[in-house]
């Protein structure tokens, strides 16, 4: 379907045998499956905890935490999620019963943003899914096995066998944040039904629903938040994307850049520079605002040619502030 003649004239094995390096000619072969949602799922595995196990939190059960979920956090409440017999003043009682739950997930902090204790638990879950991905490919199933079996009789030959995969996790939304939201259900985060997720492997947005929260933290504290073996172990690269404002110092700049070249933070690193009344004024004036680029997926765009809900998302990423450096 994507012929790669260049590349396949530059791997071992496609001119011998005669095949595309997509059509089976490559001797050896990289999938790089790339996971996408983790920071909801690693504050959402956190509220969860926080909110039903915890002896010093728990504010609900599990069943009424899922039965939350599926009524998008009190904002839909619906058959079949809610019978309509219970009748309206019952249904608004547990609506709002449903809301103030929220709240509480809300108020937990957030992966990537420089807190210890949730940091943590992201990269052992990224080095969990790591791991995971890793082993379907070294261990598969007997099916699976089968398979990759068949695959590699069809396309080898003794002289130029076909050697199979070779599995690289890795994350990456490229410009699909959004998309990927719409149809995913109502987590355990306080993100909302339909909601955006974050961009690549960085820290979620606020939510859609309510005013902008930028969820301030120092650049090089939230950059140490995603350094361990999670973010080392998606080899296929997990781009973190931060946002910082107009002001922030060059000098300062430079020293966080230092810090990542040194090994803080995860794999990849991007920056975009524009301040939150920046993004809330583009949309309205994008005569004023043409020449404004920021990082989305590996490459940037001019923010003003991008659709209302991709910019939205960009004006509630967390924001990244200096810290001030030793004399």
């Amino acid at each position: 379907m994507c012929p790669a003649p260049l590349l396949s004239v530059l791997t071992d094995d496609c001119l011998a045998k005669g095949l595309d390096i997509y059509g089976g000619g490559a001797r050896y072969n990289v999938y790089g499956p790339c996971w996408i949602g983790l920071s909801s799922t690693v504050n959402s595995l956190y509220a969860i905890h926080k909110m039903v196990y915890d002896p010093q939190t728990a504010v609900t059960s599990l069943p009424e935490l899922v039965e939350c979920l599926m009524c998008d956090w009190g904002y839909k409440m619906v058959e079949p999620f809610v019978s309509s017999l219970l009748g309206a003043n019952r249904i608004a009682a547990k609506a709002e019963r449903f809301q103030r739950l929220q709240e509480v997930a809300l108020s937990y902090p957030r992966y990537g943003r420089g807190h210890a204790e949730i940091d943590t638990l992201g990269d052992q879950i990224a080095a969990r899914i790591a791991q995971i991905t890793v082993d379907v490919a070294r261990q598969p199933a007997e099916s699976t096995a089968q398979q990759m079996l068949d695959y590699a009789n069809a396309h080898g030959t003794p002289e130029q066998p076909f050697g199979g995969f070779q599995i690289q996790p890795g994350t990456g939304t490229f410009e699909n944040f959004f998309q990927f939201g719409v149809g995913s259900g109502a987590s355990a985060d306080g993100r909302r039904l339909n909601e955006t997720i974050a961009s690549d492997m960085s820290a979620s947005p606020s939510p859609m629903n309510r005013a902008p929260e930028h969820q301030e933290a120092p650049f090089s504290a939230s950059l140490a938040g995603f350094t361990g073996d999670g973010g080392a172990a998606m080899w296929d690269g997990s781009p973190t994307d931060f946002n910082v404002a107009e002001d922030f110092g060059v000098a300062q700049l430079t020293d966080v850049l230092g810090q990542f070249a040194e090994g803080q933070g995860s794999n990849i690193l991007t920056v975009t520079a524009a301040s939150p009344s920046t993004f809330e004024d583009a949309p309205s004036h994008p005569e004023k605002y043409d020449l404004l680029r920021v990082r989305m997926g590996g490459w940037t765009e001019y923010f003003t040619s991008m659709f209302p809900d991709s910019q939205q998302q960009h004006l509630r990423r967390p924001l990244s502030t200096p810290e001030e450096l030793d004399e």
